[in-house]
């Protein structure tokens, strides 16, 4: 049964559009575009009054309308203590974007513990919000204190477009290596927002519960990564409750080289929950995105891989080995290189082979002949023209 959440208003609140809430003065964003990596997070998100609050609605209790743009049950960063799920993360747009557009009018709420039943509401419901702005320090959110469902919005509706950006649009650029740092100067119009980033590029990846990944549509000039507040985007997730949109299986995200489409809300989390990858100055000052939905991720050209990898069918004797490998790339893409590489117990020197021929789907790499009781150890490695790479495990075989 779906809930309505309410509670009795002793005051008369005026509406606010969500533009107005994620409002910084121009003062704070040139101080903040100014420092540079001088920042520090005292600076950016003192408990209203850093150079992202000063000047803003923060701590005031403000009244808005809006559409639920994610599936509450899709909400994963809370823990579970009772059965209960801690938070309920829900992000919203403003139906001002109809008439004003989309730009500002995103915006994270919190309900904790479920208090006021957003478990309840469904992706496409508009909603009245009674709350606080109440900042969990960089990250803009809002801590309903009444929600009252007022109507619905089908979900073909253009309220629900994302906004089209890029990385840099998201995070500028400020020193080598791919450093990167808030494009403060487009903050207010993006934080809370459903954006979407096309022809990305995947850079790297760490896989497990909490799997993290960084991509790029500037060709790692600058970067974004995920942060999985949907439990569709995390591996630790098997304690909540049935009703939750729990995954049956791991999430694996694409493999660096990967050309893909992602959409999701931006956040402002700070540190390593923003940048995983260390690449924020100073200490992880980005922004990061939440792909809520299985279909916010779409990959459109994997990178080259490697499989059916051929060991030595006997033990090798004293003539040249052949070992050859399936090498799959993207009909989009051309091989750039493929390479055996091997170490052996006499000569731990890494050698590198080439293939016979560099085309079809099977690579033949012939070893020169080798000592006698010597134990060999291979690799494949390659790239193709997308910019993917990959490089297999290691194998192993004794020379006799």
């Amino acid at each position: 049964m779906r809930k309505t959440a309410t509670t009795v208003l002793s005051t008369l609140l005026v509406f606010l559009l969500a533009g107005e809430i994620n409002a910084i003065p121009q003062s704070g964003i040139d101080a903040l575009s100014a420092a540079g990596d001088a920042l520090n997070s005292g600076d950016i998100d003192g408990v209203c009054d850093g150079l992202i609050y000063a000047g803003t609605l923060c701590g005031v209790t403000v009244r808005f309308t809006a559409v639920v743009m994610s599936d509450p049950l899709n909400s994963g960063l809370a823990s579970v203590s009772n059965g209960v799920v801690g938070r309920i993360h829900v992000y919203l747009r403003d139906i001002a974007a109809d008439t004003q557009g989309p730009n500002g009018m995103g915006i994270q709420i919190v309900d904790g513990s479920n208090a006021l039943g957003l478990e309840g509401i469904l992706k496409g419901d508009v909603i009245e919000v009674v709350g606080e702005v109440d900042p969990f320090f960089s990250t803009m959110q809002i801590s309903p204190s009444a929600i009252t469902v007022i109507g619905a919005r089908d979900l073909s509706d253009p309220i629900f477009d994302p906004i089209v950006v890029t990385t840099s649009d998201v995070n500028k650029s400020v020193g080598p290596d791919g450093a990167i740092q808030v494009n403060w100067e487009n903050l207010p119009d993006l934080r809370g927002s459903l954006v979407r980033i096309e022809g990305a590029t995947v850079l790297q990846r760490t896989l497990g519960d909490r799997v993290d990944w960084n991509f790029s549509s500037d060709g790692g000039v600058t970067s974004i990564s995920m942060y999985d507040t949907s439990i569709r985007y995390r591996n630790d997730r098997d304690d909540y409750p049935s009703n939750f949109n729990r995954r049956t299986s791991d999430f694996e995200p694409p493999p660096p080289g990967s050309t893909i489409n992602v959409q999701g809300f931006l956040s402002y989390n700070g540190g390593t929950s923003s940048d995983p990858f260390s690449l924020g100055i100073p200490n992880g000052e980005v922004l990061a995105i939440n792909p809520f939905e299985d279909s916010d991720l779409e990959v459109t050209e994997a990178p080259i891989n490697a499989t059916n990898i051929k060991r030595p069918a006997t033990v090798p004797g004293a003539g040249p080995t052949e070992i050859s490998v399936d090498i799959i790339v993207d009909p989009a893409r051309t091989v750039v290189s493929a390479t055996l590489s091997y170490t052996t117990s006499s000569n731990p020197t890494q050698t590198d082979v080439s293939p016979a021929f560099l085309s079809g789907a099977t690579h033949t790499f012939e070893l020169p002949q080798l000592v006698d009781g010597d134990f060999v150890t291979y690799w494949f490695s390659g790239s193709d023209s997308g910019g993917g790479t990959f490089k297999s495990d290691n194998f192993h075989f004794r020379v006799l």
